[in-house]
């Protein structure tokens, strides 16, 4: 599991915009996606870690699509 910081940089209508890795790269994602109590300037930890069961989830899926699309992908 990777832990990351992203700063809060603005808040319009319903888009956040972050500063993720130390200010360094912007990204913008849903308002739903802070907590519902953030500001502008509030600073977050962020976990990522890998889901096991959506891989195993989607994997017939992406077997499917394979098998239909003649193996290529």
């Amino acid at each position: 599991m990777s832990d990351l910081r992203a700063a809060i940089d603005s808040i319009e209508g319903r888009i956040a915009a972050f500063l993720v890795g130390g200010g360094q790269h912007p990204v913008a994602a849903p308002c739903g996606l802070p907590p519902t109590d953030a500001q502008p300037g509030a600073v977050l930890s962020i976990q990522i870690e890998t889901d096991a069961a959506a891989d195993d989830a989607k994997r017939p899926a992406l077997e499917f699509i394979d098998r239909m699309s003649g193996g290529e992908n």
